[in-house]
Parts: C-alpha cells; sequence; structure tokens
C-alpha cells in the first residue's frame, strides 16, 4: 500500500456548507505558509452546474492543488501497535492489522496513517478509516460543483493543522469548533489527531431558538448582542433549551476523550467557527471546566480578522494540509480514487518552464552567433597584423595570391574586403603565406642603421647641454660597442649598440641637464632600455643603448 500526499507551495482549502463554498488560499512566502485570501461563495438552488456562473471562483481554483474535507462521522480513528518499525513493512500490513478494528469489511475502507511513537521493537500508529461509499459520495458531491479535490481530508485533521499555528505545546489540547450546523470536538496529543466527534447543533440551530423568542427580524445582529452567560427561561426559554443540550453533548464527548489522553490533563481548548464570534457562548459551554480558551489571532502569516480566521478554519486548514512544509498530512484519495489528473495545476508552471528553455535556447543561438561573429572578426585582425609583422601590404599579398595560386591577375578595384574574408578564405591564405614562406631563402641585413661613431661625437659635440663653445665641459673617456648583430646562426638577432663615456662638468645643473635630456626622447637614445648614470667627486659616467633603424626581413612562420 502507498501513500499519496500531493503539496504545493499554493493550495487551496475548500469547505461547503448547504448552499456555501468557504474559499481559503495560502502560499508560500520566504519559506512560510502564508493565508493570501479568504471568500465566501453562495451557491443558487436548482443550478445544475452552479460554478459556471461563478466565474471568480472558478478562475481562483483553475489549476491549483484543492483540498476538501470529510466530516467527522464519515471517517473513524483508532489506534494500532504493530511490531514493524520500518515504513515500508508498516505499509505492507496496515491493511491485515487494521481489520479486526474496522466496523465494516477492510475492503470497502481507505487508510492513511500518522506515527505516534517508536521503539526498538514496535511502532504505535493512530490510523484513520473513511468508507469508500462516503468517500465516493463527497467526491460527487463536489464533482456536481464542477470542482474535483486533489486531497481529501477530514474536518477534524484541517483544524489540528491550523490549531498548531498557534498552540506550540505537545500536550493534549481539545478543538472546539462552532460552526453553522454542526459543532466538532477533537483531542490532539502532540499536534496529532487522536479522536472526534460532531454534535448536530450549530449556529443556526441557536438562530432558529431565538427566533420563537424573539419578534425582531433582525435576529443574526440581535444573536450576537446575547450573552450566553445571562441566558434565563423567562426571556430566552428556546435559545437556553438549545445551548444547554450543546453543553450536555460537549461535555459527555469532553469526558469521553478525556480518557484516551493515558493520564495526561487537558491543556486548553482551541475555539474556532462562527459560534467562536458569539458573546461567551464558547465560555457558557467551557466554563465548569476550567480550560484556557485560545483562538486563532490575526498575525504577519494569518493578515486577517480574527472573526474570519474563525469562521474560515476548516478552509484555512485544508490549505495548510497541503503545503510543502506540513506535517502529519492525511489523504483519504488513495487506491482507485487517486486524483486521476495531476498534471493539470503543472500546466502552467510546465508552460513557463518549455518558455523558458526556448528562451535559453534562442538566447544561447543568438550568443553562439554573436561569437562566432567575433571569433572571424578576431581572425581577420591577427590575420591584419600578422602581414604587418611580415611587411606586407594586403593587396600586395591578394595579387600575388591570386596571380600564383590561381593563375590570374586581379585590379585593385577587383580586392575583396579583408572584412568580408571567410574563414575558408583566411586558411586558403594562411597556406598561401607558408608556402611562400618556407621556399624564400633566410636572409639578415649585413648593414646595420645604427648612428655611427662620428655621428654621436658630432651629436654630443653639438648638444645645448653638453659640449656649448663657452662650457668647461669635457669628455674624459668614450666607448662605443656593438653589442649584438645577426650572424649566420643567429639570423634572427638584432643590431645593438652600447655607448659609454666618462665626462666633468663645472657645475652639477650642468650634469643634470645633460642627465634629463639623455632621458627625454631623442634622435639616438633607445629609450627601451635603461640610461645608466653614475656621479663621482665631479666627474660623471653614462652609458646607453643607440636607436635601431635596421630593416629586417620577414621572420618565419
Amino acid at each position: 500500500m502507498s501513500f499519496e500526499k500531493p503539496d504545493a507551495i499554493q493550495s487551496i482549502g475548500l469547505e461547503l456548507e448547504k448552499d456555501t463554498i468557504l474559499y481559503a488560499s495560502l502560499s508560500q512566502i520566504k519559506g512560510q505558509s502564508t493565508l493570501t485570501d479568504l471568500r465566501e461563495f453562495h451557491l443558487e438552488e436548482n443550478n445544475v452546474k452552479p460554478l459556471y456562473n461563478n466565474t471568480n471562483l472558478y478562475n481562483l481554483i483553475k489549476n491549483q492543488l484543492i483540498v476538501t474535507t470529510l466530516k467527522p462521522s464519515e471517517f473513524l480513528s483508532r489506534p494500532l501497535e504493530i511490531q514493524v518499525k520500518k515504513e515500508k513493512d508498516i505499509d505492507a500490513v496496515l491493511s491485515f492489522q487494521a481489520e479486526p478494528l474496522l466496523p465494516y469489511p477492510i475492503e470497502n475502507a481507505i487508510l492513511d496513517k500518522v506515527v505516534l511513537t517508536k521503539d526498538r521493537e514496535k511502532t504505535n500508529l493512530q490510523i484513520y478509516a473513511a468508507k469508500k461509499d462516503h468517500l465516493a459520495h463527497h467526491i460527487s458531491q463536489w464533482k456536481s460543483l464542477n470542482i474535483e479535490p486533489e486531497v481529501v481530508t477530514s474536518s477534524a485533521h484541517a483544524l489540528t493543522q491550523f490549531s498548531k499555528e498557534y498552540i506550540k505545546t505537545e500536550d493534549p489540547y481539545l478543538l472546539l469548533h462552532l460552526a453553522q450546523y454542526t459543532t466538532i470536538v477533537g483531542l490532539v496529543i502532540n499536534h496529532k489527531l487522536i479522536s472526534s466527534q460532531s454534535i448536530s447543533i450549530g449556529v443556526e440551530d441557536l438562530q432558529t431558538a431565538y427566533a420563537k423568542d424573539s419578534l425582531d427580524d433582525n435576529l443574526v445582529q440581535n444573536l450576537h448582542s446575547v450573552d450566553f452567560l445571562d441566558l434565563t427561561t423567562a426571556e430566552t426559554p428556546h435559545l437556553l433549551e438549545v445551548k444547554d443540550k450543546l453543553y450536555l453533548e460537549f461535555l459527555r464527548i469532553f469526558y469521553a476523550l478525556s480518557k484516551q489522553t493515558k493520564g495526561q490533563e487537558i491543556s486548553c481548548i482551541f475555539v474556532s467557527g462562527e459560534g467562536a464570534s458569539l458573546s461567551n457562548l464558547d465560555a457558557s459551554l467551557t466554563t465548569t471546566l476550567g480550560k484556557t480558551l485560545q483562538y486563532p489571532q490575526k498575525n504577519s502569516f494569518f493578515p486577517f480578522d480574527n472573526a474570519l480566521l474563525q469562521k474560515f478554519a476548516i478552509p484555512i486548514g485544508a490549505g495548510l494540509s497541503a503545503q510543502p512544509k506540513a506535517l502529519n498530512k492525511i489523504n483519504f484519495r488513495q487506491q482507485e480514487f487517486v486524483y486521476p489528473n495531476p498534471w493539470k495545476r503543472y500546466k502552467k508552471p510546465l508552460s513557463l518552464y518549455l518558455l523558458a528553455c526556448i528562451g535559453l535556447s534562442l538566447s544561447l543561438i543568438f550568443y553562439g552567433f554573436n561569437y562566432l561573429n567575433y571569433q572571424e572578426m578576431s581572425l581577420r585582425k591577427s590575420y591584419m597584423d600578422l602581414l604587418m609583422i611580415m611587411n606586407k601590404s594586403y593587396n600586395d599579398l591578394e595579387k600575388d595570391f591570386y596571380k600564383k595560386l590561381k593563375g590570374q591577375d586581379i585590379a585593385e578595384n577587383d580586392i575583396i574586403n579583408p572584412q568580408s574574408l571567410s574563414k575558408a578564405d583566411l586558411s586558403e591564405r594562411l597556406d598561401f603565406l607558408e608556402k611562400e614562406i618556407q621556399t624564400t631563402p633566410e636572409i639578415f641585413p649585413l648593414l646595420p642603421n645604427v648612428p655611427k661613431v662620428s655621428d654621436v661625437l658630432a651629436w654630443l659635440a653639438t648638444h645645448p647641454s653638453l659640449l656649448t663653445p663657452n662650457s668647461e665641459a669635457q669628455i674624459e673617456n668614450f666607448s662605443y660597442t656593438m653589442i649584438k648583430k645577426p650572424e649566420q646562426n643567429k639570423k634572427g638577432e638584432k643590431y645593438q649598440v652600447k655607448v659609454e663615456f666618462e665626462f666633468s662638468t663645472p657645475t652639477p645643473k650642468q650634469a643634470r641637464e645633460f642627465h634629463d635630456a639623455l632621458i627625454a626622447p631623442n634622435e639616438f637614445v633607445d629609450q627601451k632600455n635603461e640610461v645608466k648614470w653614475n656621479a663621482n667627486r665631479g666627474k660623471y659616467r653614462t652609458s646607453f643603448f643607440l636607436k635601431d633603424k635596421t630593416q629586417y626581413p620577414s621572420a618565419k612562420i
């Protein structure tokens, strides 16, 4: 046996009260289940498809996870102890173990469970069973309204889920839901529903009784003004009679449920329902028990008035039971009643996902196309840079390419723009260049284009910062040395000439001016290399490299 427990970040809880649907919408916001909407829809009598005439409700629930609830009279709860611990083993034997506890055949039951406790040898469960007839009728009733719930839980379980948002104790506490047509009482221990019962007396019965005692047509308004602790047989005999009947039924159920707490005391009573807003109705039912009463309260996660939270407690709890972080979920839509179309609520997310995938694919295609264009542009630029390094003009190479490779002359106007060259065109030209270079003999310049000794001396002799007609500066030592030059075994080497000389000046200022002139851009000194400078007792030594203007042949690839 497997248990379907659907959940969604947005869930809808619905409750049907005769001709009224109570609607609650919940969503996961920043990791917390949050109530986003509460609405009440009235159904028209004798309408075959009432939902078709209420487009607002239809649009709200379309493709959403919908949860509805069975009445307490439509399911039962039993404790069960089994001698297995693993979840799959528990599921395998659950039907067999539960059969003796049910008043009807197991074949006519839908089961679900929560684990109460586990120890080394056994597992204590609380099982919940609903007759298939009741479940089929429930689903059929909603289908007649053109609504099919994906999850069917119980009203008592929904109240348990809602009460957990306000009651944090693991001690036993009671649920008291004063609804329009019934009253629900349940026992919760450690946030798990142990048992529940219903009383066939609700707010409507109180209104009917009050109508017999009052001549005012505005019964609802006046019923809210009645203090149920001050009822007397003289003024409201019928209302007092119904209230006392409800009180006695509640006491009976209270003491019956108290026997299931295993000696623990009931800590408080969680009061909800439309009757919770009637003046002292809850107090008149519970005052003799001396228990603390707790109510749904407005907060940041449930931002609605207290009266609305009390009235909509069941649909709110139903919606909470399908939230991702909900614990101890109960779903009676199992076996042949499993929801047939879970994919429907995924249509919109899947459509958005597919659209996002298509958008991403188109973006990748666009990016890839632009990247390939960028690569081709970079390749063309590298090709032009290569021609520049090889001292070849693009037009001359194109003429050679067509003449030698294709055997035809090409005019200047017919030469293709380099930005229009494709990868195949570039590949052909690179192959041509490689063959050209491989067939070209390796040569190197024998005549350097570097300033000669006489040029350097003439430059120094006329330099305004050193040897002027009235200057007393003297060059005492001079060296002109060729440090590097191309040779047969070093064809790629370049000419490099180093000049060193020692001189003296009458003033340090004149020496500094000459030093500044050396490091400033000029026609002789190569600024790419270091200009060395030393001073010692009025004598100065400097060394620098001369600019090389030699034209070198293209290097091989």
